[in-house]
């Protein structure tokens, strides 16, 4: 015994194709409008979303700047950084070991902190180019390249 023995089937297809043409579709007068509008609706929509995510990007990263400046300034001061400065104005004799103290501002550099905040700072730059570009597009039609 086959598996679909016990279906039944609808052998009367005639009739269903006379019921499908039939029918009748109702006449939409606005059907171009409305179309026109329903596309325009989610482009919007779709903008508007780009938009709030750009600038969640932006508000975020500007807030990890306000951070990471408070903390790049805290390492500059406690890493020596200005008494370095200072002693070259006040002893003049330091120029004759110009090198060490040239090694010493080099290595006393928060160089991992500064490449973080130089991230956050591309990141918000690159952030408010997007939105830029998305205002620009949207309200004039103009294209940029870049």
């Amino acid at each position: 015994m086959h598996q679909n023995n016990n279906i039944k089937r609808n052998t009367s297809m005639k009739r269903n194709y006379n019921e499908l043409f039939q029918t009748k579709v109702e006449d939409y007068d606005d059907l171009e409008n409305h179309i026109i509008n329903s596309i325009n609706k989610i482009k919007n929509r779709n903008i508007l979303l780009k938009k709030l995510f750009y600038a969640s990007i932006s508000a975020i990263s500007l807030l990890s700047l306000v951070y990471l400046s408070k903390l790049i300034i805290n390492i500059f001061i406690s890493s020596g950084i200005p008494e370095y400065l200072s002693l070259i104005f006040l002893n003049l004799e330091t120029l004759i070991y110009w090198k060490e103290w040239f090694y010493s501002i080099i290595e006393s550099v928060p160089y991992l902190e500064l490449s973080i905040l130089l991230g956050f700072v591309s990141l918000f730059i690159w952030s408010l180019r997007k939105i830029t570009r998305i205002q620009l597009i949207n309200k004039y039609g103009i294209k940029i390249i870049y």
